[in-house]
């Protein structure tokens, strides 16, 4: 179940993340995302908590360029691996998803499907058995800001060789991750394609 905390406020049924002041004179875009999370007897593999580090990520490296992410109610997945290791297993999850949203789940462990053995904490798939449709998947190891990452992929942006960027697999260690202008401009336009395909609704309500 869904439990606000002070970087949410409830909007009816969902609830929007608010970000920090965003540079002026763009407008504001938002995504919606359902985050649903594996159990494992009866338990969620991911705590409330650490979705939360994870959104509060997602809110700090997007909400200064005006982009936002109104998440519904959370909820839980009682079907489907809990931990993926093959394409198939990815696959699975495109039979769960909610339409016109960003579907994210979180799930115990991620392997990688072109090195065996190797872990993975996060990935932005797109079904093999039916390319239409796209979801992110983090794993339960995943670090703070894998959610943002794999988010940013959703949104039509590549890695990044740029150290520190949301989009590298170079950080450095309390150092904050940023997104830049030319990724956040990427975004948006995914985003208005996918708007306007009918493929992501636009958002229940009005950020004050």
């Amino acid at each position: 179940m869904f439990t606000p905390n002070r970087r949410c406020f409830l909007l009816g049924s969902a609830a929007l993340l608010t970000v920090r002041p965003a540079n002026a004179g763009a407008s504001r875009v938002t995504f919606p995302v359902l985050l649903r999370t594996q159990q494992v007897d009866g338990a969620s593999v991911a705590t409330s908590a650490f979705i939360d580090e994870q959104m509060a990520r997602v809110a700090d490296v997007f909400g200064e360029h005006q982009l936002a992410f109104e998440e519904l109610p959370r909820s839980t997945l009682a079907v489907g691996p809990v931990d993926v290791v093959t394409r198939a297993d990815r696959d699975v999850f495109g039979a769960h998803l909610t339409p016109k949203v960003i579907n994210a789940f979180f799930v115990r462990s991620l392997m990688d499907v072109d090195e065996p053995g190797r872990r993975r904490m996060g990935v932005a798939w797109r079904s093999l058995r039916d390319p239409s449709k796209r979801y992110v998947l983090v794993s339960s190891e995943a670090k703070a800001g894998v959610l943002a990452h794999e988010l940013g992929h959703f949104l039509g942006n590549g890695h990044s060789r740029v150290r520190n960027n949301v989009m590298s697999y170079d950080h450095d260690e309390g150092v904050r991750a940023f997104l830049d202008a030319a990724q956040a401009s990427t975004a948006r336009r995914t985003g208005a394609d996918l708007f306007a395909k009918g493929e992501l609704r636009r958002p229940l309500r009005k950020a004050p």
